[in-house]
């Protein structure tokens, strides 16, 4: 028979406190994984709208290999925006200066007031003032 647990499980000193440390690695390790995943696994909607239907088109050739054909890319011609009136609070809060509260504030005056006539009437919303709105213009759309 094996004997005793205790005989079994005996460890030097040594073997205690490296059995520990790869213990407390491996948990450590473990729950940064788990945080990540957890992170990842639910991802805030996009809704941008584009702006033109029309793709540039771009040729890229690889400089090294002449057999290589060139591969058309299709790019949109103007940057993506956000459209104020459909997009919802974790759409907002992606953009700079917008954190959760702001976020919601948007979307409660929207579904207060009505779709947002132009970019410029954000200013109603509590939290919004003049420079924060000239800053957040560009990433913006009204339709």
């Amino acid at each position: 028979m094996l004997g005793s647990i205790k005989e079994v499980f005996a460890f030097t000193r040594g073997e205690t406190i490296a059995l520990c440390v790869l213990l407390a690695i491996t948990l450590i390790g473990g729950g940064l994984v788990i945080y990540d995943h957890s992170r990842q696994s639910l991802p805030p909607r996009l809704i941008f709208e584009a702006l033109e239907t029309e793709p540039a088109k771009v040729t890229e050739t690889a400089p090294s290999m002449p057999e290589h054909k060139p591969q058309t890319v299709a790019l949109p011609t103007r940057p993506l925006r956000l459209n104020l009136n459909t997009a919802p609070a974790e759409s907002l809060q992606l953009l700079p200066l917008v954190g959760a509260t702001l976020s919601r504030r948007i979307v409660e005056y929207r579904t207060q007031h009505g779709p947002f006539a132009s970019v410029d009437q954000l200013v109603a919303v509590n939290g919004i003032g003049k420079k924060n709105l000239e800053k957040l213009r560009p990433y913006l759309i009204c339709e």
